[in-house]
């Protein structure tokens, strides 16, 4: 209920009922405030969960690509490549590198 309504009803209340509701209607005043208030915190911690699930996401497939760098790296320190070979996959891991980096970057 929005401090308008709740405003309203006061108005209403005391032209129809000559009783003294007015400590009734500050405690719903004093409500509406606290659950503005919560709404106000849950939305601003909803935001900051959707922005650190989105960084999470990144970050895993960065570490995805890390891994795969690495295995190639191994690939070329571990086997028998000749030259060309080597190149052509250290060529590979620089491309890949620039392409993760301009995703990055946006």
């Amino acid at each position: 209920m929005s401090k308008e309504q709740l405003e309203q009803m006061e108005h209403d209340y005391k032209n129809a009922f000559p009783i003294d509701i007015d400590w009734l209607i500050a405690y719903a005043k004093e409500q509406t405030e606290r659950v503005e208030e919560y709404e106000y915190r849950y939305n601003k911690h909803l935001d900051l969960d959707i922005m650190n699930d989105h960084k999470i996401r990144q970050l895993e497939q960065q570490n995805k690509e890390y891994r795969s760098y690495l295995e190639l790296i191994k690939f070329i320190g571990v086997n028998d490549n000749d030259v060309e070979t080597d190149e052509v996959i250290i060529h590979d891991i620089v491309r890949l590198s620039e392409e993760a980096l301009k995703e990055v970057e946006g």
